[in-house]
């Protein structure tokens, strides 16, 4: 008898050529829809954090799914953290302007890796021109006294803008808005995510081989029976009690063997 423990890693690695496919379609879509860096590194890159970050995730969701014996309440309980997720990714509000008693969220946040990491991926590839609305002083209408690109005694207003120069680096310019370093994209945000990964696929061990594990029969539309198992938040201090069976206490169903009509009992 296999652990229970090994399942999560079998669940995990049985999913990943369907999931390889809907994402890498999905990222063929989006990355040449709105027009990012042409190069293989900068798609690749681009697609490799997008598919570690998708099994991050769908590991934070399977963690809740194990540790509640609905899907109400497992749903309920995500949506608590998962708008704080999106929120405080780094994007809406900058790290550095984050209030101090929550800015931890940061640094806890799967989100925030990959966010950082395509950004330094997209921006350390590309040059930003500084021209038009973004030059101070600029002409007013019917004007022709300023040039529209920076000149003697102007300005540029994007972040990261050197006095004189109307060509910003994208490096600059992250670093500048939103403080982030490209040289952390494979020494430190690619390692986190990969870490969260191995990090959810433990507690999703951790939660099945701790807790008691119910099977009962179901007949599929074919006449046959399968032996299905049920991992439920169900402390082994209650192996006493009669725990609760049923359609809705299946928090993570698994077809262990089918038993054809003829030998069925």
């Amino acid at each position: 008898m296999y652990s229970r423990a090994a399942f999560p890693v079998a669940n995990l690695l049985s999913d990943l050529p369907f999931s390889a496919v809907r994402i890498f379609v999905y990222n063929v879509i989006i990355y040449f829809m709105t027009g990012l860096h042409r190069s293989a590194g900068a798609f690749w890159t681009y697609h490799l954090i997008c598919y570690i970050t998708f099994l991050s995730m769908q590991g934070f969701f399977r963690t809740f799914g194990l540790c509640f014996q609905n899907f109400d309440t497992a749903f309920r309980m995500s949506v608590i953290f998962f708008p704080n997720i999106i929120q405080y990714s780094g994007y809406l509000i900058p790290e550095f302007l984050m209030k101090r008693w929550l800015f931890w969220i940061y640094y806890i946040n799967p989100f925030s890796y990959s966010w950082a990491g395509l950004m330094e991926s997209e921006f350390s590839r590309i040059s930003l021109s500084c021209e038009g609305p973004y030059v101070v002083p600029r002409n007013g209408p019917g004007m022709d006294k300023y040039p529209n690109v920076v000149g003697p005694n102007q300005a540029c207003t994007l972040y990261g803008a050197r006095p004189g120069s109307s060509v910003i680096s994208g490096a600059d310019y992250i670093k500048a808005g939103f403080s982030l370093d490209v040289n952390d994209l494979w020494r430190r945000n690619f390692l986190v995510i990969i870490g969260w990964l191995i990090f959810f696929i433990v507690a999703q061990m951790v939660v099945i081989e701790y807790f008691q594990v119910s099977q009962s029969t179901s007949v599929g539309q074919n006449g046959s029976r399968y032996q299905v198992m049920a991992i439920r938040l169900w402390p082994r201090l209650t192996a006493g009690r009669p725990p609760r069976f049923g359609p809705i206490s299946l928090a993570l169903p698994v077809v262990l063997h089918c038993i054809p009509p003829s030998l069925s009992v």
